[in-house]
């Protein structure tokens, strides 16, 4: 079972300014992950979730995961890197990438993947 990830208010913040701008209630989040209200509001009250929460959240907000969370200056989203074409299958693009990005990206990418293995 996945363990709950201690999320701070300001994920919280950006969760309820998503639904804001997208007109979405808690009782529409609920229906849509196909959970209770209650439960909904208690996870973003006590900021402990699942992964697999967040990614159900992200999922019916129609978002990506990492946009539930802040960005820190200096920050380059995976997918305005790769638009930039920076995580390129070809070889001659890989030396874009500094190898601490590459493993980050490997262990990530093997996190996601032990995760929708338990789901």
């Amino acid at each position: 079972m996945p363990r709950p990830l201690q999320i701070s208010q300001s994920d919280n913040t950006i969760i309820k300014q998503i639904m804001q701008d997208k007109g979405i209630t808690i009782d529409e989040l609920a229906t849509r992950m196909g959970r209770a209200k209650t439960t909904i509001i208690n996870q973003l009250k006590l900021s402990n979730m699942t992964i697999n929460s967040l990614a159900a959240i992200a999922k019916a907000l129609d978002v990506e995961i990492a946009d539930l969370f802040p960005v820190p200056d200096g920050y380059v989203h995976y997918e305005e890197r790769r638009k930039a074409n920076r995580f390129s299958t070809q070889k001659q693009n890989v030396e874009n990438v500094t190898k601490d990005e590459f493993a980050l990206f490997c262990k990530f990418k093997e996190f996601m993947k032990k995760e929708r293995e338990e789901v």
